[in-house]
């Protein structure tokens, strides 16, 4: 069920548009509405809930969502479960589970995937850090990291998209960290990399890396030996030749090591796109 703060955010807009078109409605009359559409969606809810949480890998991730309270805006949660098996040839059609929580406390995470174990592509948010205990049942979940955060904090730091935006001005452009700017570079090649082997199958895609990603992530580990002259900001691992890759953790807190399996991108795109719509 949509909880009640929810129910209202939602039917006030509706409120204030059927207002504009001269009817009048109660909020809580459309609230009621929400609340019993949303009862009655339930079993395909529950098939959707199901069919995602089938996968062996899944993309997790949330975003902020303002909710009525008590004089005042509070600032909730929706959380995304995204399977979509096409990037590594699967034929399984792609689904998204969401839900609703007021804060963000680690215990939801858990909670929503409490019967779940596969590998879960996410950020570095502390709250998913239980599912990968290793005493955790029914198994540990196994992380796999995400390149598009990793590659966020070098974006800024070398300041790609002002400086870019400045030249296209004829503006001047201030310092750009030339070690940023070269981590950069050698992670849009891996990308590229990886939109060439997108709608391969697992096997595939962990033997093209082996083949042409291996040699830039070498380069990265490179960079990431001067990466520690930057403030706050950790080099994620290199790639080992035996499992085909590695996913980077978090730059600003820690590195770890964790194999990036033929079926997990670099870079969960389809959970990005749910949050953002």
């Amino acid at each position: 069920m949509i909880p009640s703060g929810a129910r209202v955010w939602i039917a006030m807009g509706h409120t204030d548009r059927f207002a504009r078109e001269g009817v009048a409605l109660s909020t809580s009359a459309l609230a009621d509405q929400v609340g019993a559409a949303a009862f009655a969606l339930m079993p395909l809810y529950r098939r959707i809930e199901a069919h995602v949480l089938d996968a062996a890998r899944i993309h997790g991730d949330d975003t902020t969502v303002p909710v009525m309270a008590k004089g005042k805006t509070d600032m909730a949660r929706l959380w995304v479960y995204v399977r979509d098996d096409r990037p590594f040839a699967g034929s399984d059609p792609p689904a998204a589970l969401f839900h609703y929580s007021r804060d963000r406390r680690g215990e939801h995470p858990r909670e929503q995937l409490a019967s779940w174990a596969g590998i879960l592509q996410a950020d570095a948010y502390g709250g998913y850090n239980e599912l990968y205990a290793p005493g955790r049942q029914p198994a540990p979940v196994i992380e796999a990291g995400c390149f598009a955060h990793a590659r966020r904090k070098f974006f800024e730091l070398a300041d790609v998209e002002g400086a870019a935006r400045r030249r296209s001005r004829g503006e001047r452009t201030g310092m750009i960290y030339p070690i940023a700017s070269e981590a950069v570079q050698r992670l849009d090649a891996l990308f590229e990399i990886e939109r060439g082997i997108n709608g391969k199958t697992p096997g595939e895609r962990v033997a093209l890396r082996q083949e042409r990603s291996v040699r830039w992530s070498r380069l990265l580990g490179q960079v990431g030996g001067e990466v520690k002259l930057i403030p706050d900001v950790i080099m994620p691992p290199v790639w080992s030749s035996d499992h085909g890759g590695h996913a980077p953790h978090d730059l600003k807190r820690r590195s770890v090591h964790r194999p990036l399996p033929g079926s997990a991108p670099l870079d969960p795109s389809a959970v990005a796109a749910c949050c953002s719509r």
